[in-house]
């Protein structure tokens, strides 16, 4: 699973969310999609920034050893988990997980994160194609920092715009602006 666009570039909020979910992907091509037919296959390499269409068996196959290295260090490093979160001077740190999603919740569970530093309250609601009632928004809300107690959970204010859109029945004028934070309420 990958993904490419024409548009955006490696700080781009899709590339952001693509990087923290293991996504391999490449934005910013100009011009590729018109050189891409349904039925190519397609190698995205999200680490080097390439893109190879219907690459010859051998750069296949170097692709998938490649892969299997991945699986392997991230399986040798499970083992970190467990570790604490220390400097190599011996100073203690929290190691917060930034979430959008339950799918996320567990993960950061997963991996015993110290607290949730960023709930990037948005995406619940694009998810959903429309706004969250009040009651829905608590109920997301609630069962993450029920899942998360005792520890911290950092729930950001509503962040739709710039990047982040939601079909709404009155759009901004200014669209960059976006319903963001203490802008929106």
């Amino acid at each position: 699973m990958g993904f490419l666009t024409e548009m955006g570039g490696k700080e781009s909020h899709a590339a952001i969310l693509a990087r923290a979910m293991g996504i391999p992907a490449v934005l910013g091509v100009e011009g590729v999609l018109s050189r891409i037919k349904k039925g190519d296959f397609l190698i995205v390499d999200g680490n080097l920034g390439l893109i190879a269409v219907n690459p010859p068996e051998e750069i296949i196959q170097g692709y998938r050893q490649v892969r299997e290295k991945i699986e392997t260090r991230r399986e040798s490093l499970h083992f970190l988990i467990s570790s604490p979160t220390v400097t190599r001077e011996g100073r203690p740190f929290k190691l917060m997980g930034n979430i959008g999603n339950l799918i996320d919740l567990e993960f950061a569970l997963r991996v015993q994160a110290d607290g949730i530093g960023l709930f990037r309250t948005e995406l619940p609601f694009i998810r959903a194609e429309r706004f969250l009632s009040e009651e829905e928004q608590f109920d997301i809300y609630r069962t993450v920092v029920e899942r998360m107690n005792p520890r911290e959970v950092t729930i950001r204010t509503l962040d739709l715009g710039g990047d982040k859109f939601l079909k709404i029945p009155h759009p901004e004028k200014k669209p960059v602006l976006g319903y963001r934070s203490t802008r929106f309420f």
